[in-house]
């Protein structure tokens, strides 16, 4: 079979994606696995799959279906039934005015992806053929039989979600396979317009008795980087006409071991029989530094970070310091799975016990209802999120996976904190943490978030390019500093193409929004009341110049931490950080370039 990379997009929305060669077949080697689905396990998978499909409250035939078609339908209407509406404020209908070209737009900007799960990321069609070409059982061999056995659009939990990580890594484990995954992956990045991306991945969750970490790594590595190879060498990459592809590796270490499916931690937990759980696990993560390290110092393998992953209850970020302290040391970047299921304690120990410079997800950073162990709650929420703002700790935000794991967001995604993170002017990235589990690209994410945040030119930019400066990049500073002027560059000429540039600079544009926005709405209204056709607003802002998300111009700059004017906490009934504002008006002394 052809491992030729599919665009992720839509081919009427790109140009024709491009054709990476086949792997040769050498790197295909015959071998046999033992089976690893029962008969009881895969009927246990059919009868939680049904259960799963019967709760979830996603209609994926209705408008709650988030394919690109779907989402930009919604996005360029102001109504379910898809028809015209009026159009929203100012900011609101910036992207709007795009229309189907939306899509095309969010492909053709550099992004990156910093928080993707190699081994949640294979192409489907490539893990059933691996799986037949070396023996491995699944569930089902075909797509839809997978998609329903496996792969859902919702799940029960965290710990359902994770499930489906077991079948994908005893196919990569096979020889050959991890490479070409990698290759492909990479690939699908940038099909979609992704230039830099740092997939992580457990390598001692894939060592196998033939293949030790290091080979893990390299195989990797060896993947991803004939896919940059094979790009870089085009001639608009080599004239700069556009950016070139790059990446680093982030290794994962496991809060708790899949013994059954490792051979690696199978081993080391015999070897360490004696010894209780916990500790085996802290010992296992520390390997795995010293194992980066060498990569990284003394092969020259782009190991650019580390993190802890897996489930995080009853496995505290805290007991894991001793390994994050050893990276800390050597200078490997660290993030950090933190406040995914667990509340703002968590994502306080990762930042303090393990040095960490970006979290994995921080979904409850806000959520002061999680704080167990502090006398004030709220003051603790207050100043958390005040220091993590302040220090530019990047949240890195997947909201398509949250939605799947966390029942509170299936049926209004737009409850998701990514709103109080826009508010506070905390960094962000929008990511798709895994690409075949959650099924979703980077593109979606980011039409989901236009779509239920509003986001504006400015906020989108700022997203993106913060993704590529709070990047682990695997060169040095200065090369970095030029790695991210060309981005800056080329989206600034994308932006021109699509009439966007000058939108977000505009005086007027800041006049209108920062200091009128009331006057504005009062125009509108004396419009309406003299006859003009124009439909009356709603109470979500429906036909304002100004609507009240926006009220204050672009949150990104308006509720950063060099914002005038205190901004105080409280606790609501529901246990969500409450924000009390007052000054509506303030704003920046600097101009808003300075944060992108």
């Amino acid at each position: 079979m052809s491992s030729k990379p599919s665009s992720m997009v839509d081919s009427a929305a790109v140009d024709p994606p491009l054709k990476a060669p086949t792997l040769p077949a050498s790197t295909s080697i015959s071998s046999t696995a033992g089976a690893t689905f029962s008969p009881a396990k895969i009927q246990g998978l059919r009868t939680s799959a049904a259960a799963s499909s019967s709760s979830s409250s996603i209609n994926l035939d209705g408008d709650d279906n988030d394919d690109k078609d779907s989402l930009l339908r919604r996005i360029n209407s102001n109504r379910k039934d898809g028809k015209a509406a009026v159009p929203t404020c100012r900011r609101c209908r910036a992207f709007k005015q795009l229309g189907p070209k939306l899509a095309e737009f969010l492909t053709e900007i550099p992004k990156t992806d910093l928080h993707v799960h190699l081994d949640g990321s294979p192409r489907l069609s490539t893990l059933i053929e691996l799986a037949q070409t070396h023996g491995v059982e699944l569930p089902a061999y075909t797509e839809e039989g997978l998609r329903t056995l496996v792969f859902h659009d919702a799940y029960d939990s965290l710990v359902d979600y994770l499930r489906g990580f077991p079948p994908i890594v005893r196919v990569m484990q096979q020889p050959g396979a991890l490479e070409r995954i990698a290759y492909e992956f990479a690939w699908d990045c940038i099909n979609e317009g992704v230039r830099y991306i740092e997939p992580r991945f457990a390598p001692q969750l894939l060592a196998t008795v033939e293949v030790d970490v290091i080979g893990v790594l390299k195989a990797a590595v060896q993947g991803l980087e004939r896919a940059e190879n094979e790009f870089n060498a085009r001639t608009s990459v080599q004239d700069g006409s556009e950016p070139p592809f790059r990446f680093g590796i982030i290794c994962c270490a496991m809060r708790v071991f899949m013994t059954d499916v490792s051979e690696y931690y199978r081993a080391f937990c015999a070897l360490h029989k004696d010894e209780p759980p916990t500790l085996v696990y802290q010992l296992a993560a520390s390997a795995l530094v010293h194992a980066a390290i060498h990569a990284k110092k003394h092969l020259h393998l782009p190991i650019v970070g580390i993190d802890i992953a897996g489930q995080e209850a009853g496995f505290p970020a805290e007991a894991f310091q001793t390994a994050f302290e050893v990276a800390h040391k050597n200078f490997l970047g660290a993030t950090v799975h933190a406040g995914e299921a667990f509340g703002p304690e968590a994502v306080f120990q990762a930042i303090t016990d393990l040095h960490c410079e970006r979290l994995g997800h921080g979904y409850h950073l806000f959520s002061v209802d999680k704080v167990t162990k502090k006398e004030n709650p709220a003051a603790f929420v207050e100043g958390l999120v005040q220091y993590v703002a302040k220090r530019r700790i990047m949240l890195e935000v997947c909201l398509t996976s949250n939605r799947q794991t966390m029942v509170e967001l299936r049926d209004d995604i737009s409850k998701h904190a990514l709103k109080d993170m826009l508010a506070h002017g905390i960094c962000v990235s929008l990511c798709t943490d895994n690409r075949l589990i959650s099924n979703t690209t980077v593109v979606k994410e980011l039409l989901l978030a236009i779509e239920h945040f509003a986001l504006t030119p400015t906020e989108l930019k700022t997203i993106i390019l913060e993704g590529f400066k709070r990047s682990f990049f695997p060169g040095k500073y200065l090369e970095k500093r030029v790695y991210v002027s060309r981005m800056i560059n080329y989206y600034e000429h994308i932006e021109r193409k699509y009439g966007l540039h000058d939108w977000y600079l505009s005086e007027e544009s800041v006049r209108e929004d920062r200091h009128n926005p009331c006057q504005q709405q009062q125009k509108q209204r004396q419009q309406q009341q003299q006859g003009e056709e124009q439909q009356q607003p709603s109470a979500e802002g429906l036909g304002a110049l100004v609507c009240d998300m926006h009220a204050n111009g672009d949150r990104l700059q308006t509720y950063s931490p060099q914002c005038k004017g205190p901004t105080h906490f409280s606790q609501k009934e529901d246990g969500i950080l409450k924000r009390d504002k007052h000054d509506h008006n303030q704003h920046l002394d600097m101009p808003p370039e300075v944060f992108i």
